[in-house]
């Protein structure tokens, strides 16, 4: 049986922290000096408005956040899955997920994004008939889902968790053991491997910045994989007891700030290196 953890002040921080940096992450990429604008179709510029002024400061901060901020959004969300299952059947889950998840994505992403995409609809240079940019957003841009897009798939992984629970549980606590008598460093080396494994051989077979789907419920088709695998990382870590055995003081976590700087570099430099070659 999972363990019953306390909520903890610092997780939530964590959330608050990660959520802004989402927002800080799209506010820059209006900025950036790889951004374009294809007033043709506006959907296929790198966003919805591109500043004429530019600067590397936001490049270079797009691309830092950009290789950790959407996996340990994931990660995070696995790490309530068992404690939340424990509370409620697999039908009362599901349906609680589909309203804080499913319906908030199908109101942002109908609503929201209608409004977000119209001065993108005026820089194309088209006329500001709305009966015209409504048609032409569901139908010439096919729905485009914009920054919503995790929640889906965030809803997605639930359902495929609860379809396989009765495969995923067993491996997941048996793996969770593993981690009280782990060092920092293996725990590292074990992300960080795992994370190349699902994630460079699709990169550089459809490239790190395809994105496929139906309608809304896009995707980057070489991350998915990668997410997933970070979401059941949460459920293993959310297995045990992880304020004592993590990030007490006896905890395996390193809480040296120049190791854990030197794990981001060499990370960083792997991933993107591999987005190069």
């Amino acid at each position: 049986m999972t363990e019953v953890i306390e909520r903890s002040n610092w997780i939530d921080q964590l959330r608050s922290s990660i959520t802004l940096l989402v927002i800080a992450h799209h506010a820059a990429l209006a900025y950036t000096t790889f951004g374009y604008f294809e007033p043709t179709a506006y959907i296929l510029s790198t966003h919805p408005v591109v500043d004429k002024n530019r600067w590397i400061g936001f490049y270079i901060f797009v691309s830092v956040i950009d290789t950790f901020f959407m996996p340990l959004m994931f990660f995070i969300s696995g790490v309530f899955m068992l404690s939340s299952l424990q509370k409620k059947s697999a039908a009362a889950f599901l349906r609680d997920r589909f309203f804080r998840l499913f319906i908030p994505f199908f109101v942002g992403v109908t609503v929201l994004m209608l409004i977000a995409y119209y001065p993108a609809w005026l820089l194309a240079g088209k006329h500001s008939d709305l009966r015209a940019y409504v048609i032409d957003f569901f139908t010439v841009e096919a729905w485009p889902v914009g920054p919503p897009w995790f929640i889906w798939l965030l809803f997605l992984f639930n359902c495929i968790f609860i379809v396989f629970r009765h495969l995923l549980i067993p491996v997941i606590r048996k793996t969770a053991l593993l981690i009280p008598g782990a060092t920092a460093l293996s725990m590292f080396l074990w992300l960080f491997l795992g994370g190349c494994v699902l994630y460079v051989p699709f990169a550089l077979l459809y490239g790190p910045y395809t994105w496929t789907g139906f309608g809304p419920f896009d995707f980057q088709l070489a991350r998915v994989l990668l997410y997933f695998g970070y979401f059941i990382a949460g459920a293993m870590m959310g297995a045990i007891n992880y304020n004592t055995v993590l990030f007490g003081s006896s905890g395996s976590i390193d809480k040296n700030l120049k190791n854990n700087l030197t794990g981001f570099f060499v990370s960083f430099t792997a991933l993107f290196f591999s987005r190069i070659f």
